[in-house]
């Protein structure tokens, strides 16, 4: 996914690339990472009508704190521009894995930051690349429509300790100090000791991705370990 981002971003905006580099930034194996790259950037091509002009790609914001909006979000948008025959941001988001779940509102959130960042627009439309899929979901919010989404899907959460542990805490960069990611990690060994079909698939599925998680950070410490140690 990393190696995928780096070279989309690049190669959107008319940079030079190097495949090669980058599959050896991220440790993975060319003949894999070029066919999946290319098939996404002809995804991309596809929509790329949309995005007529102020074409950026790596957009990172930031929310501010205030007394109605209590919930800080960031974004990381893959590709932002504006399609000015509608008046509308536009933006572009590659999921290059397999897909495990909705991702709706990320999207959303998205869409929330950008408009905060850009108050002469009112819309916004975000599309989903599913690249391996070769398919795309567009939708488009208005202004009013993502309010009323902060304020009843994300001021909730202002205030509420309680966690849901699962398959997307990998993602998290503070799993390391939660409890509830330590016993999720403990199921998961459970789940995966032997007797697999006392598990539902979904429980089975996240078992794996938390196991895998926690064998690539611990692989990654040995790394560290031999490097410092020479």
């Amino acid at each position: 996914g990393n190696a995928f981002h780096d070279l989309a971003a690049l190669k959107i905006i008319g940079q030079p690339y190097d495949i090669d580099l980058v599959a050896v930034k991220w440790a993975v194996k060319k003949k894999e990472l070029e066919p999946l790259f290319w098939k996404g950037m002809r995804l991309f091509n596809e929509q790329r009508e949309h995005f007529q002009t102020g074409l950026q790609t790596e957009v990172f914001y930031i929310s501010e704190y205030k007394d109605d909006r209590p919930v800080c979000l960031t974004g990381h948008i893959d590709v932002l521009g504006v399609n000015n025959t509608y008046g509308m941001l536009v933006i572009g988001d590659h999921k290059s894995g397999f897909l495990d779940g909705m991702h709706d509102n990320q999207l959303r959130g998205y869409g929330y930051l950008a408009l905060q960042n850009s108050p002469k627009h009112d819309k916004v439309m975000t599309i989903q690349f599913n690249v391996r899929e070769y398919t795309y979901d567009r939708f488009v919010y208005t202004r009013k429509q993502l309010d009323e989404w902060y304020k009843n899907m994300v001021v909730p959460v202002y205030g509420n300790v309680a966690v849901n542990p699962g398959g997307h805490c990998r993602f998290c960069s503070r799993r390391g100090q939660c409890q509830a990611y330590d016993e999720l990690v403990v199921k998961s060994k459970q789940h995966l000791s032997d007797h697999f079909e006392n598990a539902t698939p979904k429980q089975l599925y996240d078992a794996v991705l938390a196991i895998e998680k926690v064998a690539e950070a611990a692989r990654q410490h040995l790394r560290d370990e031999a490097y410092v140690n020479g």
